[in-house]
């Protein structure tokens, strides 16, 4: 269960080592011709801090690029440059190095050598914008095989920063109606949602949300598996798995999507969403789809057994 982090003093504390890690960052990438700036985003930026149970915290920046020499229009060799110039800082403070995750790169978790033993890191999502107000996340797409990686700029679908004023309305709205004002974005971190009502369709149509494709390939990335993993729990074969992998624009199949959803171990609001980016979701009216719910609430993730129950009720599997 989630809560609000409430030791102001290992807030401060925790979050301006965080802070003054990042703004080093920033002046270590003067040195590799990289002009940047750095900016908190999610709770922190509220102070308004959430913790489930006793899990680490971790603290979400931006680091906006304004201008690279050389390699601005290399996404990979940008991403590189910067992980080779955070390990740089990291490593001169002990941290070790960092992790390069689909959309950010992570620290390792801290302590703080005092009486709160809360362990925290650092979340680093680089981003940049154009000249007509839109924002973009560098994404490395990754594929197995560090040659065929892919790394591109991906148009964010949140605003960058909300007004205080909409900000404290937004709040106390979601009180009121016993909501999170917080939503997890593509990389984890955690931004402030503006509703669709407050947005104009133009700006909904142009900032298009991370397609089924990535979607998947960033739960992959994040729950640390192989793609041979991920098909063989999902009871596909090679073959499928290959065509959903190399096709952006492929649309899989209902069946198929919950079979992943079932191998990744999502939980049902990941699956719910998971199967939204393939323009599917779950029937109420469904005999096959309320089996594979139940089976997510009750975190019963063994595709086989799940298989042996659809096909004693509905005479159907997943997979194949």
């Amino acid at each position: 269960m989630f809560h609000y982090v409430t030791d102001k003093v290992f807030l401060k504390e925790s979050y301006s080592v965080c802070a003054d890690t990042v703004n080093q960052l920033v002046q270590k990438l003067k040195s590799y011709g990289i002009q940047s700036s750095m900016s908190v985003v999610g709770s922190k930026k509220y102070d308004l801090i959430t913790q489930n149970e006793k899990e680490p915290i971790d603290y979400d920046f931006n680091l906006w690029i304004e201008s690279a020499e050389n390699i601005m229009s290399d996404p990979r060799q940008l991403k590189c440059t910067i992980m080779e110039a955070f390990n740089e800082v990291l490593r001169h403070k002990g941290w070790g190095t960092c992790n390069d995750s689909t959309s950010a790169l992570t620290t390792k978790k801290q302590v703080l050598d005092k009486k709160n033993k809360t362990p925290f890191s650092i979340d680093v999502c680089i981003v940049r914008s154009d000249s007509c107000g839109n924002w973009y996340r560098l994404i490395h797409s990754k594929t197995g095989y560090i040659q065929d990686d892919q790394y591109y700029w991906s148009m964010g679908l949140f605003v960058k920063e909300l007004e205080e004023k909409d900000f404290n309305e937004e709040m106390l709205q979601r009180e009121e109606d016993n909501y999170p004002f917080e939503k997890m974005t593509d990389t984890g971190m955690t931004e402030l949602f503006v509703p669709l009502e407050n947005i104009s369709l133009e700006d909904q149509l142009a900032n298009i949300g991370v397609s089924f494709h990535d979607k998947l390939f960033e739960l992959i990335d994040e729950a640390h598996l192989d793609n041979k993993d991920v098909w063989k729990r999902a009871n596909l074969d090679r073959k499928h798995f290959s065509k959903i992998q190399c096709d952006q624009n492929y649309h899989p199949k209902k069946k198929t999507v919950m079979a992943l959803c079932i191998a990744l171990q999502l939980d049902l609001e990941q699956s719910r969403d998971l199967l939204a980016r393939a323009d599917w979701a779950f029937s109420p009216s469904s005999k096959v789809d309320l089996i594979v719910q139940k089976a997510i609430i009750d975190k019963q993730y063994d595709i086989m057994q799940l298989n042996m129950t659809l096909f004693k009720y509905t005479n159907e599997i997943l997979g194949v």
